[in-house]
């Protein structure tokens, strides 16, 4: 998936922040990774990619759709068949299993189908990311990293053109940070899919095609 943006600016309600992006592009199928400050704009330049947040001014436009010009329910419909988001903060449900969790975005919308192909991809990412013991257990009966790894799973389950990842290594060691980045540039590489990882680790920046700093876009 092709990512344009051209003069973005964006702010929230009551606060000084306040973010712009004169211009960017990222090209179908790479693998981009955002760096900088904490406070600097990287997570809520995902939000925008993802259509949970709308600039204030500007384009922004994943292939040839114009996400600010989608209404709420065009936009939900576009994020859950076309993206794939691992939040920072999980975003798991407390009273649904790991499984049930992994499977949730089948569940919220008819345009997605659980198919024996689902399933099948389901298990796979469960054990490769090594949760296959915790498949049954309670979100709240699990570690921070094996909440992340329940999360990575759910965001690549769907087989979406692009993966927003924010902070997918945050929560694991030396060992696991590299087999979870390893994980996601193999299941974007099978898709061609564009993958955007936000990270303070420089020491897994090798990887990527494009590193954007955003100490160069200006944010207060």
């Amino acid at each position: 998936m092709n990512i344009r943006i051209s003069r973005l600016t964006f702010e929230y309600p009551h606060r000084t922040f306040r973010l712009h992006i004169p211009e960017l592009e990222v090209a179908s199928g790479s693998r981009v990774a955002f760096v900088g400050p904490s406070g600097s704009g990287k997570t809520t330049l995902l939000r925008l990619l993802a259509g949970i947040h709308l600039p204030e001014s500007g384009s922004l436009s994943l292939d040839s759709v114009e996400l600010p010009g989608l209404g709420d329910a065009a936009r939900r419909a576009f994020r859950i068949t076309s993206i794939g988001f691992v939040f920072q903060d999980f975003q798991l449900i407390e009273y649904l299993n790991v499984e049930q969790n992994i499977r949730l975005p089948f569940r919220i919308n008819p345009a997605l189908n659980w198919t024996p192909e689902a399933a099948e991809r389901a298990e796979q990412l469960i054990a490769a990311t090594g949760i296959t013991e915790k498949r049954k257990r309670g979100i709240n009966e699990l570690s921070q990293g094996e909440s992340q790894r329940v999360a990575i799973c759910r965001a690549l389950v769907t087989q979406p053109n692009l993966v927003l990842a924010d902070e997918p290594t945050g929560n694991l060691d030396p060992a696991n940070k590299r087999k979870i980045l390893r994980i996601l540039f193999e299941e974007t590489e099978k898709r061609a899919a564009t993958l955007v990882m936000v990270t303070h680790d420089r020491e897994l920046l090798e990887g990527f095609q494009q590193v954007i700093d955003f100490q160069d876009f200006h944010a207060e």
